[in-house]
């Protein structure tokens, strides 16, 4: 029986076999079948590709090994050398004894050359055999596996064991079975301290792997460093509190020309004087606070007078947005840009103890002119200067004013501007008395705090300046003086910058997710005992300090700050020009860090807040979140180019869509929007209304104070049935509700609105003829449009209102 042997390398065969090295050959494997008689043997060699006989002679082949007798030698070749005809298959006859031990057959290039022949490949020209394959064994030709060391018997170990006294427990239970001998337990023995040593490394060592599993998750996280990174991943920013801010209102008999930003502010405390030396703010008696801005003081400004026309029943209305000013010494200097704020000094009789603190309003300025008075006042020789100043949408006024009070029979002021306004906040600045921070591990432990946290502006780099000494005004100078009180957690960073040994400042990030390999910024990390992490870079997001930092900060932060109006008396400013100091408003906006329960209740549903605008509902709400934007509906359309997201805006107070607060919201828009579409703002279309009803007046009500009554509770006031504010896209006018608020005023007995009869009564769209709207029940409005009805005779087509009164006196 024939046995086959071939290379070890198989791979390299499959590889010679390929197309690609047709020009190679080599051996693909040997036959060996050895004769009967043993004295001799047949080797038939396979070749991976065909060859003449003659390119490989008996003088080619070799025969090597043997332990006991030599190599065969090789005595006869089939087929011929002289034939010419290609073969792939070669056999040899050997003569001589072998023994089983493992011979090699060879082709070599010639005698005394040992190279592989000429075109063959040097790994697969030579094959290992055995002679012997078919001599009869009492063993097993498989090899055997190595013999194994039998295991050690594992040793009883409690694997509960989690803490010291188990550890303890455990080693001194394991001793006792390995060294019997050894019996001793007194504190003092050296093996007991060892095994105590190793019990509290195993304790340590536990308790990290315990921590590490537990702050792995969010449900089980107890650390606030891990749940805010948690969240992090959620989109959700877990917030560490905010300051409390205040507007402090100062009046001086010198001018100020520059009060620093930074100027503390103290809470009144008996005894001591308006103005205090700026040592005093070092060690307060209470919550301190600091100007957010530098600040221009006139005594001009301690109290300016409002232009009553000349008419003692003259008032600001609730929702004005502009005044005149009586500059009464011609030498009033606000700008636009100015914190003004009004108050109301006395009541009607002009009694000052009875006024009403709760009327008072602080605005920011958006336009000041200049302008004269036309006529003289009562004893005037010269004409009044006057300053006619406009504000902000978002500071109109919340109620009335009126401006002028009778007492003893003469007017007087009632209300009154006033100027030298400072907005503060809670805090108190720490910086060179602190030593300086060394880092090696990228991460610093404070024990300050709190550290304040202070809001910045959204869309601008922040109002966090290069020194605390010199920071730029916190809010925007072009919003309304009411977002001062309204600052979003995720514009709020800790008020802290380090200096490092270069002069350069490094600045506090929310994350550093978005931080450069040199960008100088950290992350401050503050846990719920108060204490706090300084976190930098790794050199990928953001760079590793190298040497020491100095720390500039403010503490202060939370509800601590929140003190009632009137409680800030003091200023620390070396000077005396400054006469009063008072709070007008309590101060406002201070919260405390946000409970961690509250994260892990919140932070899994905060990726259901859109922050990319997809669809057309999309754009819809994200619109909405503008401050000036009560409704809107979008719709996308082809231009043939690209695609145009059309949103439709329906403006608090019907404020008219102009050029400019288009830009705004496309502003708005920019960071929501999906790349590749365009956003168009349009005014929607409003749907004038024309409403004429019968009203049957009661038989003792006075007709035109009935008719006086239906034009106001249908006029386009505040509350009214068509406020502006009222109706908004596919907002439908109902006939119910329309004869409900009739219905609802004194004097009124019945309302008709049927227009079918002979009544001349009208419900319908203004120009339109009737459709049957009284039938339907309501007027349709589409959704996008909105109802409007100002019932003004110089504007007919914005809708008109008629009423047909029958009955009374």
């Amino acid at each position: 029986m024939a046995h086959r042997y071939r290379c070890s390398n198989q791979r390299r065969l499959a590889l010679l076999l390929d197309p690609a090295n047709a020009a190679r050959n080599g051996i693909d494997y040997l036959e060996v079948e050895q004769k009967a008689d043993g004295s001799g043997a047949t080797l038939s060699l396979k070749l991976a590709r065909a060859i003449q006989p003659s390119r490989l002679g008996i003088e080619r082949a070799r025969i090597e090994g043997g332990i006991r007798f030599p190599a065969p030698r090789i005595v006869a070749q089939s087929p011929d050398p002289s034939d010419p005809a290609p073969v792939d298959r070669l056999t040899f006859l050997t003569a001589g004894s072998t023994d089983f031990s493992t011979y090699r057959f060879r082709l070599v290039r010639s005698v005394g050359v040992e190279e592989a022949p000429e075109g063959f490949d040097p790994e697969l020209s030579e094959v290992g055999f055995t002679f012997k394959a078919d001599c009869p064994s009492a063993f097993d030709c498989k090899p055997s596996p190595p013999l194994e060391a039998p295991s050690p018997t594992a040793a009883p170990i409690d694997y509960l064991s989690k803490d010291y006294e188990s550890f303890r427990r455990l080693m001194l239970d394991r001793l006792s079975v390995t060294i019997p001998t050894w019996t001793e337990r007194n504190l003092a023995d050296l093996g007991v301290a060892v095994v105590e040593v190793l019990a509290h490394a195993a304790d340590v060592l536990s308790y990290l792997q315990d921590a590490v599993a537990t702050e792995a998750y969010l449900g089980t996280a107890r650390r606030r460093t891990s749940i805010r990174r948690h969240a992090r991943l959620l989109d959700y920013p877990i917030h560490d509190g905010c300051c409390a801010r205040a507007f402090v209102a100062l009046e001086t008999s010198a001018p100020v020309e520059n009060l620093p930003t930074g100027t503390p502010f103290l809470v009144r405390q008996e005894g001591l004087e308006t103005s205090l030396p700026s040592q005093a703010a070092q060690n307060p008696n209470g919550p301190v606070y600091e100007a957010m801005h530098a600040a221009t003081l006139r005594v001009q400004h301690n109290e300016i007078p409002l232009h009553d026309y000349f008419d003692s029943g003259c008032a600001l209305a609730e929702g004005s947005r502009s005044a005149t000013l009586w500059d009464r010494q011609g030498n009033l200097a606000l700008r636009k840009h100015d914190l003004l704020w009004f108050e109301e000094i006395c009541d009607e009789r002009g009694v000052a103890g009875d006024a009403d603190r709760s009327r008072r309003h602080v605005v920011r300025l958006t336009r000041v002119e200049a302008a004269m008075e036309s006529i003289l006042g009562p004893g005037e020789a010269t004409p009044r200067k006057l300053l006619r100043v406009e504000w902000h949408v978002e500071d109109a006024l919340p109620f009335d004013f009126v401006l002028t009070a009778t007492a003893a029979g003469k007017a007087v002021p009632r209300t009154v501007a006033r100027g030298n306004l400072v907005l503060v906040d809670h805090g108190g600045s720490r910086s060179e008395q602190e030593p300086p921070l060394r880092t090696e591990t990228g991460a610093i432990r404070l024990r300050y705090g709190p550290i304040s946290q202070r809001g910045r502006s959204p869309g601008r780099d922040g109002w966090l300046a290069r020194d605390l000494d010199a920071k730029p005004l916190p809010f925007d100078p072009e919003a309304a003086a009411k977002t001062a009180m309204t600052w979003p957690f995720e514009h709020v960073l800790p008020e802290i910058t380090l200096a490092d040994a270069d002069g350069d400042l490094w600045l506090p990030e929310r994350d550093l997710l978005g931080a450069g390999p040199f960008s100088k910024s950290f992350v401050l990390e503050t846990e719920d005992d108060g204490t706090s992490t300084l976190r930098f870079g790794d050199g990928v997001l953001g760079a590793i300090p190298n040497g020491p930092l100095q720390p500039r900060y403010r503490v202060g932060n939370g509800s601590d700050g929140m003190v009632g109006a009137g409680a800030l008396s003091h200023i620390c400013l070396d000077r005396a020009a400054i006469t009063r100091v008072r709070n007008p408003w309590p101060a406002f906006g201070g919260v405390d860090p946000e409970p961690i329960r509250s994260a892990k209740l919140y932070a899994p549903y905060a990726f259901q807040r859109s922050e990319r605008a997809v669809t057309d509902p999309d754009y819809a709400k994200i619109a909405i979140r503008h401050p000036e934007v009560q409704r809107a509906v979008a719709f996308r359309s082809w231009t043939g180019s690209w695609t145009t997201v059309t949103v439709l805006v329906d403006r608090l107070g019907g404020e008219v869509i102009d050029a400019a607060f288009r830009q705004e919201l496309i502003d708005f828009f920019e960071r929501f929007r999906l790349t590749g579409y365009d956003v168009e703002i349009a005014a929607p279309i409003f749907v004038p209304l024309d409403i004429a009803m019968t009203v049957c007046v009661e038989p003792d009500g006075i007709g035109p104070h009935v008719h006086s009554a239906l034009l106001q509770a249908f006029s386009t006031a505040k509350g009214a049935f068509f406020d502006p504010d009222r109706f908004s896209f596919g907002g439908d006018v109902f006939v119910s509700e329309v004869i409900a608020r009739a219905m609802s005023l004194p004097g009124v007995a019945w309302v008709d609105l049927d227009d079918s009869g002979s009544q001349p009564n009208r419900f319908q769209r203004f120009g339109q003829a009737a459709s049957g709207a009284f039938a339907a029940g309501r007027i349709a409005i589409g959704p996008r449009e909105i109802a409007r009805l100002d019932n003004d005779a110089n504007a007919p087509e914005n809708g008109r209102l008629t009423f047909f009164l029958r009955g009374g006196r």
